[in-house]
């Protein structure tokens, strides 16, 4: 029988956490030092001494000098260099990037040590910070609700919430747009452990009030996280429809001091970044967009457009990913087609093994809803939060005119939690009424769950083939390996190589032209055959 909030037994959930757990934790922290690693060496893959010239950095330099833009030095002929994706405004270059990276790590780590932190060394940091809240946040919740899983559920779910997200890609590749998003990443996830928490204890404040500034700090990092803030209301209602039986006087000044606790904490982060935003702009509500130095600001397109929605949300979750017989075994989807003044696309490989894992869930809560087995009340509220939170942060980006990989993480981390927590319930019930359902069900959340994260994993490292040029050795040693069932599976079954015969008529045209006569491949991987007559 699953406990209720009520039911849950004393003392700190961390304490139950087996040895072997936190072994297999601490593995997943070292695969993060190993994915972020630039070099073959380890020893040499992350740099923390000495100065970097990463964008991060040279806004701390700027911040230590006394200014809020960053230390770039003009050129030998006394121009400024051109800094992609910067801010230009008044000659001075600005990061328009979430400021709390730089605020929160680089800054205090050049204080304390007089060097700068290395960009990859940062975007690790956050993601496993970020991780490190999801897990906690899962811990607590199945000793309160499903104590009794067996372990190898609870295996699947760490790796989920480990790689499930989309942060391997972050870790890769750790430059400046993905410690942005990084960043968020941690934020999000300490937001929704403290919602939780302020729903389940009986000191709401000082949730509420960590839930406050966690949202705030995530604007500081992404904007588009500014859609999150009326779900800090959701513990505050809660309490509200739980209170109807108390004095009014009793409930107006508990409610006062709910709302004070949730208002004011991300309030002040948010004059805070509004001010910095005009010590820089001029303006509190801008963040730099329009002084951005790329080639999208000078073409005059939308940053964002409702019209983008369906075609982003297509490629995010509804095309199946591209498989390769080598390593790494996925390549980017086909991202080509674009809807009117769209501009253009970064590598994608889509999260449909995410969409089909929500679907694998959302039966066995429809199929408990038909029993009629009731969800608690406080764990429904919870799970409902992370679902508006992963809504509205899809819409957001689905309105976005370009569509990442890195992208994903900043609605998807909601998504893994909100997966983990209902699979957990849904598996426990279900096993307590149907066992053979339940293991069913377990089975393919496990298998499922295990695929998006060896997915994201896999895509995180072919991202640009970034690999092998950092690693090449590394490679070399993953790629012989990993090669080895396409070897086997052709010794099996030979393939055998199929010729073509083209019959192509020249025609003089009136002025020369290109014509494209084969293609082969998939998207951003393709061998194209043309002819100039």
């Amino acid at each position: 029988m699953a406990l209720t909030p009520n039911a849950c037994p004393d003392g700190s959930a961390l304490r139950r956490v087996t040895p072997l757990e936190w072994s297999g934790v601490a593995l997943i922290l070292i695969l993060y030092l190993w994915l972020g690693a630039r070099g073959d060496s380890f020893r040499t893959s992350y740099t923390i001494t000495g100065q970097k010239s990463d964008y991060y950095n040279l806004l701390v330099d700027g911040l230590l000098d006394g200014h809020l833009y960053m230390k770039v030095s003009p050129g030998p002929d006394g121009k400024m260099p051109y800094v992609l994706d910067a801010s230009l405004y008044g000659g001075k270059y600005y990061l328009y990037f979430g400021v709390v990276p730089a605020v929160a790590l680089f800054l205090p780590y050049a204080l304390l040590t007089g060097h700068d932190l290395p960009d990859n060394a940062a975007s690790v940091l956050l993601v496993m910070g970020g991780f490190l809240l999801s897990w906690g946040l899962y811990v607590v919740c199945r000793t309160r609700y499903y104590p009794t899983l067996p372990r190898s559920f609870n295996w699947c779910a760490i790796v989920l919430l480990a790689f499930g997200a989309g942060t391997p890609v972050l870790a890769v590749h750790g430059g400046v747009y993905e410690i942005a998003v990084a960043g968020g990443y941690l934020c999000m996830s300490g937001t929704l452990l403290s919602l939780y928490q302020a729903l389940h204890v009986r000191r709401k404040i000082p949730w509420l009030a960590s839930a406050s500034v966690f949202a705030g700090l995530a604007v500081g990092c992404r904007p588009n996280y500014v859609v999150v803030l009326p779900l800090l209301l959701v513990p505050v209602w809660w309490h509200f429809q739980n209170t109807r039986g108390d004095p009014g006087s009793v409930r107006r000044r508990i409610m006062l001091a709910l709302m004070g606790a949730v208002v004011i904490p991300a309030g002040c982060v948010g004059l805070l970044l509004m001010e910095y935003n005009r010590a820089r702009f001029g303006d509190p509500f801008e963040p730099g967009f329009r002084y951005q130095v790329n080639e999208l600001m000078r073409t005059g397109m939308p940053l964002a457009r409702a019209s983008f929605i369906w075609t982003n949300l297509q490629s995010y979750y509804f095309r199946m990913p591209v498989l390769s017989p080598y390593f790494p075994y996925f390549l980017p989807i086909n991202t080509a087609d674009r809807p009117a003044l769209y501009y253009g696309t970064d590598l994608l490989h889509g999260q449909w093994l995410a969409a089909v894992l929500g679907s694998w869930c959302l039966a066995a809560v429809v199929w408990l809803r038909f029993k009629r087995e009731r969800w608690p009340v406080s764990l429904l509220t919870f799970n409902g939060g992370c679902l508006a939170a992963f809504l509205v942060l899809l819409l957001v980006l689905s309105t976005f005119v370009i569509r990442a990989n890195r992208y994903v993480v900043d609605c998807q981390g909601a998504l893994v939690l909100l997966l983990a927590t209902v699979g957990g319930f849904a598996s426990s019930r279900l096993t307590a009424i149907a066992p053979v359902a339940g293991r069913f069900f377990r089975a393919g959340f496990g298998l499922l769950a295990v695929a998006l994260a060896l997915f994201n994993v896999c895509a995180g490292l072919q991202w640009r083939e970034y690999l092998p040029v950092t690693r090449p050795r590394t490679f070399e040693f993953l790629n012989r390996y990993g090669n080895l069932p396409a070897y086997w599976l052709w010794r099996l079954h030979p393939t055998q190589l199929q010729s073509y015969h083209l019959r192509v008529k020249f025609v003089r045209p009136e002025k020369p032209r290109q014509e494209v006569l084969l293609v082969t491949g998939t998207f951003g991987y393709t061998d194209v055959l043309s002819v100039t007559p």
